[in-house]
């Protein structure tokens, strides 16, 4: 088929056939003939607006006003003549372009006719130029209707190669006309006396306009409409809706270009009227048979519609779209990557599930994230998303971005730090991006985030970045995007003291969520509603705890049942019903274990049981109705003891009998016997101890560590390696035990792997506890600071630089170090100890030259033991290594007496 560019200008329908070749010279002769003499009409009235009209039409003027009163006249048929085009082109869309040219040749001639009939002033008086007005406004209506209407009857009927030269035959018809209506002038003024002319011999010309009407006979009986007109009305006849124009469809290609390009910019209400525009003009009924590219063009109109739906994550609408779509006729599998996102916006992940399944392309694979996160696979879907990385010169992807992913998850499975770091993330990709949306859903998590686990929350900040999400939400027109906020807001009340806001929170939430039809997100608003009113003991929270459950599980989610569940399990323990409690704690812990869930209890996210208090006595309970005992106990182990308020040192068990040593050269001893890393023989054994020593409270879940350690295996073949690494670990750890004994250091459970924490002490843990606890302190005792910074050798696992998964701990770490440091250089240059201050930064600026506090301390010190060209000598090497490494001048320097004036930061 030739497209377009090979064929000339397209029609503006398919497939016509056009009209023989001695038909289409008859025409073109035809519609010279008649646009010449219409022409020769229009123009002849301004040679007699100049030499006849003011002496005929205003003899009592004076000879020049008379003259300009007559051109006055003239402007009477160009005003007229724009009418008369638009007139035209209506008439000839519903009737054909034929009967249009043959009414404006008519009324031409007609009007023309009529001029030289028109009696003069001295008859008739002022009637006389107000119908010649009249007259001149019919010629310019005439003019303008065939002007359109003769080049369209010329060129629809020619051959789509020839019918730009087909079109010159109209155009030439003005020239032609010009010349016709001088030289009939010119003829008459020749033949006849200047009296006889102004009488009647001016006359004589506008009577020759009766040569149109065998133009408009010939034109009339002779010719057929165009064939492009004659299609159409053939096809309105059948019933079928003809194919669409080609400048209707280029508008609509524009209006969807720019519906994209406000919705990258979250202007959504825009985004979808611009859509709807683009449909619209192409049909707002139009199915398969409109025809292949006005459907394709439809399809692209409906996509930039369903795609403002999606970014909204308003199912409702988008299962609209996509009917619609789907009556377009579009292939279905260009319908398989939307389909599945709204499948999983609607809570329909069982479905969404099988159809990913089907897909293979990279787009749809992208999904399954987000699919596994709302079945409650967190860990698998975090091990996905880890690997993916933002790329800040791109187009934003709203609420799909991995870091504003990551952050939801991570406040769910109660990892705080974590959650807010993705969440910060979200928000200068947001800016950097410009993309509202995502700094609105990104804000909101860095405010979930803040009320995550069960540690210190910070209330006030939580609640001001919650409003802010609210906020923003609200100054996007998007309602879905209120839901988070308000669901974290429903949560935060009764942390806050008001307890009467929880309900009208939660309750907006649950409206909001079911109206876009996002059943997954409205079962975790009823979720957050039950939740909040637990922790309080209310018994209204069943009923909501029990919808929310029922509505995850129709979904197909197993994390908010869950929950739901272990918040049930709480107030049964609360009410004092035993047996139910049993029940239903056993069910709980199981499906702990085979949902890989265990964070759920170590660390709370947002919607968790938050009090470790709650958590403890529920383990009690559990352990004491014998629920799955061993995992309770093993959970109840893990959840740090309850402080008193103050900070002790911690002090290794008693039974310890394995020490890892990591901050000074990693080694193991084991009851006087020093393990080094060539003790291990299998390079995974001793990566399984090094993972372990660097994951949270030394616990990772099977499927993360088999995912971290061996990324190109199969989970079946992973599993393989990651057995015969442990049994090769347990051996050189335990030499002596026995094949079917426990393990006493590296245990497990059907779904974690953990170092045993009465038997085993990493010393980093406690230079952790220590640094905290002076660093807690009102003031940093030098001695104990001294005493603690000693234990940091080096940094934390130094001798393996490459081991990515300790590098959040060895900065960490070093962080703890850099501020123990200048605390305790800061006690000692107070206490007079001017040479251990100094002393104690020069081992700091050897880890890292960088920290300028640092120079700043060892400057003080100098000045204190009255050495001032040492202080000098401090500040110059800040500032030589400063300027040279990061083209910066120091903040703080020393004045001309050698007083030094510090900028102190602790």
């Amino acid at each position: 088929m030739k497209t377009h560019h090979e064929s000339g200008p397209p029609p503006l329908v398919s497939g016509p056939d056009q009209l023989p070749g001695r038909a289409q010279r008859k025409l073109l002769a035809a519609g010279l003939l008649g646009s010449s003499i219409e022409w020769y009409d229009f123009f002849l009235y301004g040679t007699a607006a100049a030499l006849v009209f003011p002496h005929v039409f205003f003899p009592h003027s004076s000879a020049l006003t008379g003259t300009l009163l007559s051109f006055s006249t003239f402007w009477a048929g160009f005003l007229a003549r724009p009418i008369g085009g638009a007139i035209a082109g209506h008439l000839g869309d519903r009737h054909g372009r034929k009967p249009v040219v043959v009414v404006a040749l008519l009324g031409m001639g007609l009007a023309t006719f009529l001029i030289g009939c028109l009696p003069g002033a001295g008859t008739i008086g002022v009637a006389a130029p107000l119908l010649l007005v009249v007259l001149r406004f019919a010629q310019g209506l005439a003019c303008g209707g065939q002007w359109g209407g003769i080049v369209l009857l010329l060129t629809e009927s020619a051959s789509p190669k020839r019918r730009g030269f087909a079109g010159t035959f109209g155009q030439m018809g003005v020239p032609l006309g010009i010349i016709l209506g001088n030289s009939a002038f010119l003829l008459t003024t020749k033949l006849t006396s200047d009296d006889t002319f102004l009488s009647w011999g001016w006359r004589v010309p506008f009577f020759s306009s009766v040569l149109l009407f065998p133009v408009v006979l010939f034109i009339q009986t002779k010719v057929e409409d165009t064939p492009e007109f004659e299609q159409l009305r053939r096809s309105a006849e059948r019933g079928a809706r003809p194919q669409v124009a080609q400048a209707p469809l280029k508008e609509a290609k524009l209006l969807v270009a720019r519906s994209h390009a406000v919705r990258l910019s979250s202007r959504f209400d825009e985004a979808i009227d611009l859509a709807r525009r683009a449909a619209q003009l192409i049909g707002p009924e139009a199915g398969p048979e409109i025809g292949p590219e006005a459907g394709e063009d439809l399809g692209e109109a409906l996509r930039a519609e369903l795609a403002v739906h999606l970014d909204t994550v308003h199912p409702a609408r988008a299962e609209q779209v996509l009917e619609r779509l789907t009556a377009v006729g579009p292939h279905e599998h260009d319908l398989l990557a939307p389909r599945i996102e709204n499948e999983i916006n609607r809570g329909r992940l069982a479905h969404a599930a099988r159809l990913l399944d089907r897909a293979d392309d990279a787009h749809t694979a992208a999904l399954r994230p987000r699919l596994l996160v709302r079945q409650g696979r967190l860990l698998e879907a975090r091990s996905l998303l880890e690997r993916f990385t933002d790329d800040h010169s791109r187009i934003p992807m709203a609420h799909r971005e991995s870091s504003a992913l990551l952050a939801w998850m991570h406040a769910l499975l109660g990892h705080a730090d974590r959650a807010a770091e993705h969440a910060r993330v979200g928000i200068g990709l947001g800016r950097d991006l410009r993309s509202p949306l995502l700094t609105c859903v990104s804000t909101g998590r860095l405010g979930l985030a803040l009320i995550t686990g069960s540690g210190p929350t910070d209330v006030r900040q939580a609640h001001q970045h919650l409003l802010e999400s609210l906020e923003l939400a609200e100054r996007l027109g998007v309602d879905r995007f209120r839901a988070e906020p308000l669901m974290g807001l429903t949560v935060l009340a009764d942390r806050m003291g008001r307890p009467e806001d929880t309900l009208r929170f939660g309750i907006d939430a649950v409206e909001i969520l079911a109206a876009a039809g996002d059943r997954y997100l409205e079962a975790m608003a009823r979720l957050a509603i039950g939740a909040a009113l637990a922790s309080r003991h209310d018994p209204t929270a069943r009923t909501w705890l029990k919808e929310a459950r029922e509505l995850a599980h129709e979904c197909g989610d197993a994390l908010v049942p869950l929950l739901c569940d272990q918040w049930l399990a709480s107030l049964d323990l609360a009410e004092g019903d035993r047996a139910a409690f049993a029940a239903r704690a056993q069910d709980v812990l199981t499906r702990t274990v085979d949902l890989n869930l265990t964070d759920i209890w170590l660390t709370p996210g947002w919607l968790g049981i938050t009090d470790e208090a709650v958590r403890r006595a529920w383990l009690d309970a559990a352990r004491a109705e014998r629920c799955a005992a061993a995992h309770a106990a093993y959970l109840q182990d893990r959840i740090s003891p309850p402080t008193g308020g103050t900070i002790t040192h911690p002090s290794p068990p008693a039974q310890s009998v394995l020490r890892i040593t990591t901050l000074g050269g990693f080694a193991v001893d084991r009851g006087g016997v020093t393990l080094t890393a060539e003790s291990f023989g299998r390079r995974k054994a001793i990566e399984i101890l090094l993972l372990l020593c660097a994951s949270e409270r030394h616990s990772q879940s099977r499927a993360e560590l088999h995912d971290k350690l061996w990324p190109e295996l199969s989970r079946e073949k992973a599993s393989v390696r990651f057995w015969v690494a442990l049994h090769a670990l347990h051996h050189v750890l335990e030499p002596e035990r026995a094949p079917r004994e426990p393990t006493r250091f590296v245990r497990t459970s059907a779904d974690r792997i953990w170092l045993d924490p009465h038997s085993v002490t990493v010393d980093a843990d406690e230079f952790r506890a220590h640094a905290d606890q002076l660093l807690a302190s009102a003031e940093c005792d030098p001695a104990e600071g001294q005493k603690v910074l000693g234990a940091y050798q080096q940094p934390f696992l130094h001798d393996y630089p490459a081991f990515e998964w300790a590098i959040p701990v060895r900065d960490e770490l070093a962080v703890r170090f850099t501020e123990l440091t200048l605390a305790t250089a800061e006690s000692l240059l107070e206490a007079g100890d001017h040479t251990a201050a100094i002393a104690a930064c020069r081992r700091l600026l050897a880890h890292d030259p960088f920290v300028e506090p640092a120079y700043e301390v060892v400057a003080a010190a100098r000045l204190a033991a009255g050495d001032s060209a040492g202080a000098h000598r401090a500040f110059r090497e800040c500032e030589r290594l400063f300027e040279e490494e990061l083209d910066i001048r120091p903040t703080w320097t020393l004045d001309s007496s050698g007083v030094h004036s510090v900028r102190h930061v602790r």
